[in-house]
């Protein structure tokens, strides 16, 4: 039996260990651009490299970290093969310096590569699995599509340079769809559990024979349909293409994720995790009722839902199999103050398209203050990544 505590163990049964770390270096160079621009530096293609390095790169890695461990555990599979997770950490780092240099086909090619070696992760495992994953993920498997359609169109519109429609698509795609597929699957599954309704889900799935639930399979992977279907109405009907995404959202929040109901774990992880949800229904419905702020409304989805989820989820994971896995329950003021920061960030942001007199002192404010909580997080958890393992998890 390999030693708990090698290296290569460690990571092969726990890989968010070496990539919720990497994901933090991504969100801190990606907002770094922000502040820097804010202060006089001159970055060109500034947009593009921004909103790439936190959607492929910070919410990505944090995807990658989250999937590699959590699927093999749902589906009573085997952990993580070393293969497995040097290519997924190659074409992370291959992204990462083809997007600061500028080479996007390269860093869209590294993208690509890191989705596949995903869906050959998972593809691996179905047959083998003992436990049928969640219904629900059947929405993580469109994310995949998202990311790799939308990488395509990016390519084959050469960036923008041809067909811009498809490039417009593919951008949407890789940066809404993807991730807003991923929080969907994974939010109907865990959610209820983390409020503290029910037990560990990965004790509750039922094993292969069991009946699949036809109905929510249909329900999840209509959903997953009209999310894709979206960014292909959106060129033609920008209403609608929002209002799609506003509605699906909202119901699987409410009625897979149940946020609605009191929250019975009080913890400040939690309340912050659950607030994130609502932030992301609160930023799709603004982009559909007030259109002329559409960008602030993405934030909205991005800083105050997408990141505050993965601050507060991501602590809860590295908590939960560290040595300390009580101290989830204690006062935990460094959340608290994480999360507030983030909602600062988030209002300056907003402030920054509403009022764009002081446009570029809001956007310095709201990087800088973005920049730090990253910061923050990382330096407070590290020591708990060096953890041996606990024999529970």
């Amino acid at each position: 039996m390999d030693n708990p505590n090698n290296v290569w163990t460690i990571l092969q049964t726990k890989p968010f260990r070496l990539f919720f770390p990497l994901g933090i270096l991504y969100g801190i160079l990606g907002v770094g651009h922000w502040a820097m621009w804010s202060v006089g530096w001159t970055i060109p293609g500034i947009s593009f490299t921004h909103a790439s390095l936190q959607a492929q790169g910070f919410l990505g890695s944090f995807v990658v970290g989250f999937l590699l461990t959590a699927f093999p555990r749902m589906t009573g599979t085997s952990p993580c093969s070393k293969t497995e997770i040097v290519i997924a950490l190659m074409t992370s780092l291959g992204f990462l310096f083809s997007s600061l240099t500028n080479h996007w086909p390269l860093a869209e090619a590294f993208f690509l590569a890191q989705i596949t070696n995903l869906i050959i992760f998972a593809a691996r495992r179905i047959p083998l699995r003992k436990n049928n994953p969640p219904s629900s993920f059947v929405l993580m498997g469109f994310g995949f599509l998202h990311a790799v359609l939308g990488t395509s169109f990016l390519i084959a519109s050469h960036f923008g340079e041809h067909f811009y429609s498809l490039y417009a698509i593919g951008r949407q795609m890789i940066q809404l769809g993807f991730l807003l597929c991923i929080v969907l699957g994974v939010t109907a599954r865990l959610t209820p559990f983390l409020m503290g309704y029910g037990d560990d889900p990965r004790l509750e799935l039922p094993d292969r024979n069991a009946p699949i639930d036809g109905k929510s399979l249909l329900i999840h992977g209509a959903t997953g349909l009209l999310l894709l279907s979206s960014f292909f109405i959106e060129q033609k009907n920008q209403m609608l293409a929002w209002a799609l995404r506003a509605v699906l959202a909202t119901i699987h929040f409410l009625f897979y994720a149940k946020i609605a109901r009191p929250i019975r774990q009080q913890t400040g992880v939690i309340h912050f995790f659950v607030l994130s949800c609502w932030l992301i229904i609160l930023g799709l419905w603004t982009g559909l009722l007030a259109p002329k702020y559409r960008i602030a409304a993405l934030h909205i989805v991005f800083i105050g839902g997408f990141s505050l989820m993965i601050f507060s989820f991501a602590m809860n994971v590295v908590y939960s199999h560290s040595a300390k896995p009580d101290k989830l329950f204690s006062r935990l003021i460094r959340m608290k103050v994480m999360g507030t920061c983030v909602i600062f960030a988030l209002i300056f942001r907003v402030l920054a398209d509403i009022w764009p007199a002081q446009y570029l002192l809001f956007i310095h404010i709201a990087s800088g203050t973005w920049v730090l909580v990253a910061l923050f997080w990382l330096i407070t958890l590290f020591p708990r990544f060096f953890d041996k393992p606990v024999s529970r998890h």
